[in-house]
């Protein structure tokens, strides 16, 4: 598989060729006495046969301790490892940084209206299901806010083959107006179908809701660990899902489903898909509306826009399967990418 890939790329696997030759005739440098006279140089092959693999790891071991008490094959050999170390990086550094020639592309739709921005997720969620293996369940992960807003006009859509999961969940009572399980129950309230929906049990403790909701979607996502669709919205600070700028889950990787206690945006106590489990989505769409959010919007979605690390979390989030909707509401200029 990677030399396919390398062949695919003609640029990589001249640079990794040429780093393949350099570093065996470094490796030979080690080997090949640096007096080149012939009438001086003894050439012997090495060979020992050991009775047992265990005595080849022996023997391994040996050979490294010998090595270390030569201090000039050590020394050779070490300069050899470090050289191979910069020529291996060299293959994934660019030789031509002219930014002009690079190709980066970000998925953006513009729609002339709120209501044609509201369509525009109903068409795209139709087709996915359209498109789904069979009859099985559609699985969906979804922000609050303004997101339930514009699922709440979607009545069209047979939400009985759909299964619901929140990518994030304030910690309170189920029935607060801050809950965005109660969001959602209320957007949909006047629809004939309703969706499966597996909400985040906020009646124990923060850390036992993070760790529930994470078993209740490792027992129900399947062996993809994937949703078919998540929906997330913006705030005005670039964030997403509840993963803030410059947050320290914006680092975490091992957990799929995380708590924190300490949101800029109250209330402080939440629980949060992190970028982890977001990323394994098979499609993410953010329909983003509203013009206090203009001058994010055009940072997170212009691709040559130098941020800071964990500057805006949503831009974080990126590859084909992203995709933005945006109303003409946080359009203030017209950009091709």
């Amino acid at each position: 598989e990677y030399i396919k890939e390398l062949m695919q790329n003609r640029e990589m696997f001249l640079k990794s060729l040429i780093v393949a030759l350099i570093s065996l005739f470094l490796i030979s440098f080690v080997y090949i006495p640096l007096n080149t006279n012939t009438s001086k140089t003894k050439i012997t092959v090495d060979v020992q046969i050991t009775p047992s693999y265990e005595a080849l790891v022996e023997k391994v071991g040996e050979y490294i301790k010998e090595l270390m008490q030569n201090r000039e094959m050590f020394l050779k050999s070490l300069i050899v490892a470090l050289i191979s170390l910069f020529l291996i990086s060299f293959v994934y550094i660019p030789l031509n940084t002219n930014t002009s020639k690079t190709k980066i592309t970000v998925d953006v739709q513009i729609t002339p209206s709120y209501e044609a921005l509201v369509e525009k997720v109903g068409e795209y969620i139709k087709e996915l299901m359209h498109n789904r293996d069979g009859d099985r369940v559609f699985k969906m992960a979804v922000s609050g806010g303004s997101v339930l807003k514009v699922l709440g006009r979607l009545p069209d859509i047979d939400w009985s083959q759909v299964a619901v999961y929140f990518v994030d969940e304030r910690f309170v009572d189920a029935q607060s107006e801050l809950s965005n399980y109660r969001g959602f129950l209320s957007a949909f309230s006047n629809y004939a179908t309703t969706p499966t929906i597996y909400a985040v049990d906020t009646s124990s403790t923060l850390e036992f809701a993070a760790k529930n909701y994470q078993q209740t979607i490792f027992e129900t996502l399947g062996p993809e660990m994937a949703f078919d669709l998540t929906i997330l919205g913006m705030g005005e600070d670039g964030h997403t899902a509840s993963l803030f700028p410059f947050h320290h889950l914006l680092e975490e990787n091992e957990k799929f489903v995380a708590y924190l206690q300490d949101s800029p945006k109250e209330p402080k106590e939440r629980i949060t898909f992190t970028l982890p489990l977001l990323q394994r989505s098979k499609h993410i769409i953010f329909p983003i509306t509203g013009a206090s959010k203009k001058d994010t919007v055009s940072k997170v979605i212009d691709p040559l826009y130098k941020c800071q690390n964990g500057e805006f979390p949503a831009k974080l989030l990126v590859g084909d399967n992203v995709h933005w909707i945006l109303d003409n509401s946080v359009i203030y200029f017209h950009k091709k990418y």
